[in-house]
């Protein structure tokens, strides 16, 4: 019985294991990092995203230095434009040097956010393990989106990476 249980969790997994390898084969390992420009935020964008990231379900997330003043949140976090689908406005918020854990480059949180005229999406967060640092945008598009490899330092010359796709939803 055991034996056949091994077996058919195998069957069942397998597929599964078969699309992993299938989409890790199309990630470089070099790290050639993306350059996204700033985004260009109006300033009730600004407000609409100050809203959000300070919202009792985000705060949890992030600790940044004098994080209590919100004239700060321009200098706590970096908001790029990246380009994920064909006619849609994401943006890319990353906590900055003063909110990213071991100082730049050491990974943080992070969120996609998308402007439909003044109405706020998120596409995803830290709560959905989106945190670290942008390692690649992947071409291959799923419900019109790319799929987004994210990097996390574990020490000096060690990291990890996660692979996101988009569900129709979020990330």
């Amino acid at each position: 019985l055991v034996r056949i249980s091994i077996l058919f969790i195998a069957l069942l997994t397998a597929p599964s294991l078969f699309a992993q390898t299938a989409l890790w084969s199309r990630v470089s390992p070099d790290y050639d990092p993306p350059r996204l420009p700033q985004a260009q935020l109006t300033q009730a964008e600004t407000a609409t995203i100050h809203h959000m990231l300070y919202s009792p379900a985000q705060r949890s997330w992030w600790d940044c230095d004098n994080d209590h003043d919100p004239a700060l949140i321009n200098a706590s976090f970096v908001f790029s434009n990246i380009a994920l689908a064909t006619g849609h406005r994401t943006i890319l918020i990353e906590g900055g040097p003063r909110c990213r854990p071991g100082g730049t480059g050491g990974g943080g949180p992070m969120w996609i956010v998308e402007f439909h005229g003044s109405r706020l999406s998120l596409l995803a967060s830290p709560d959905h393990d989106f945190n670290g640092w942008l390692f690649s945008i992947q071409p291959n598009p799923h419900y019109k989106y790319s799929d987004i490899v994210l990097g996390w330092h574990m020490a000096a010359q060690n990291y990890e990476l996660t692979y996101f796709r988009f569900n129709g939803h979020t990330y």
